[in-house]
């Protein structure tokens, strides 16, 4: 299995730029990259994202402009703001939502979350 990437950019934005995120891909926060959203008119538009999650998983962290909603196993958990840490994200403007799971995951676990495009 593999993944890979789509990445459109502006021709017309050729200055000199220097990656500033050590192990980050080459067009990860680059001027010249444009944002993507096919749904970028619509109002109430949602992301999904599915996961399974390892054993012993205590919490995760969302960098999100909007509240994720979270389900494990199919069971919803609070997702709390928390203060944006500038060594830990680049964008500190973009507010950061912990997730914590009570206890710390058992066993793997179906993790599912909700992001409401703004």
């Amino acid at each position: 299995m593999g993944r890979g990437y789509f990445v459109f950019k502006d021709n017309q934005l050729t200055s000199e730029w220097k990656q500033p995120v050590q192990l980050a891909t080459e067009w990860y926060l680059k001027p010249s990259v444009l944002a993507f959203n096919c749904f970028s008119q619509s109002k109430g538009e949602f992301g999904w994202y599915r996961f399974m999650a390892p054993p012993g998983v205590q919490s995760m962290f969302i960098q999100s402009i909007s509240r994720p909603k979270v389900w494990v196993n199919g069971i919803e958990v609070l997702a709390i703001q928390i203060e944006s840490n500038p060594e830990r994200y680049t964008d500190v403007k973009i507010p950061v939502w912990k997730i914590v799971f009570s206890g710390g995951l058992m066993n793997s676990s179906s993790i599912a979350f909700k992001i409401e495009i703004k």
